[in-house]
């Protein structure tokens, strides 16, 4: 915290009092917030940063130093676990086979409607949400947009993420998807998806990104 609002006192303030004033209303969702700022405070005030400029120079460098990280780029080899040449193999193993159907008969997708564009589906193994679907639908310029798709290990490779998009997509099926370009390690989901489909869900920084609506244009303001 003390590292993404660069060091500063009165950012840290403000902070504490919204955070406070929602654990007035409700300390069991906010109350690890309120630890977490008012630590980011403690520490600030131990070295005198927040009266200090030149401390407060000192320990941004500290911070800055400890949050570099610097990873090798992410390479996907021939032999990953989604490649084809192991999708084919599964498909020869009765296992695959039962896990999927037990999935598509004892998971649920359940509609979980916010406020304005935004949408969940649900995935639900008995009271257990196991998996989510995050998007956004705009009626107007008739654009769906993937935020997020995530699913519990032991559950991934069941179909379940296919599941919930082609049930987002009936929603309103004339709209034009595309997504956020996820983890790199869901690249070949994303293009096989495409292919089995015909529907690209290309990346949003590209031709077909979100609307203006949505908030997320990356500047271009242009509706699509």
């Amino acid at each position: 915290m003390l590292y993404d609002l660069e060091v500063d006192a009165d950012r840290l303030a403000a902070a504490a009092r919204v955070v406070h004033a929602r654990m007035a209303a409700d300390r069991s969702r906010w109350g690890t917030a309120g630890e977490l700022v008012d630590t980011a405070i403690d520490s600030l005030r131990a070295v005198g940063a927040d009266l200090d400029s030149t401390a407060r120079e000192r320990l941004r460098a500290e911070l800055t130093t400890e949050n570099s990280w610097n990873p090798e780029p992410y390479r996907q080899g021939p032999w990953h676990r989604f490649s084809r040449p192991r999708r084919v193999l599964r498909r020869f193993d009765p296992r695959y086979w039962t896990r999927r159907l037990h999935a598509r008969a004892a998971v649920r997708m359940v509609r979980r409607t916010a406020a304005g564009n935004y949408q969940r589906i649900a995935m639900m193994l008995g009271d257990t949400q196991i998996g989510r679907l995050d998007y956004m639908i705009c009626i107007d310029c008739r654009v769906g947009f993937v935020g997020k798709i995530s699913i519990d290990p032991e559950m991934q490779g069941r179909g379940l993420g296919t599941r919930a998009l082609h049930l987002a997509r009936r929603e309103a099926s004339d709209l034009r998807w595309c997504t956020s370009g996820q983890y790199m390690t869901a690249r070949t989901f994303w293009s096989s998806l495409g292919r089995r489909t015909g529907h690209g869900y290309r990346p949003a920084d590209d031709d077909l990104g979100p609307c203006i609506h949505m908030g997320l244009s990356r500047g271009t303001g242009r509706r699509r």
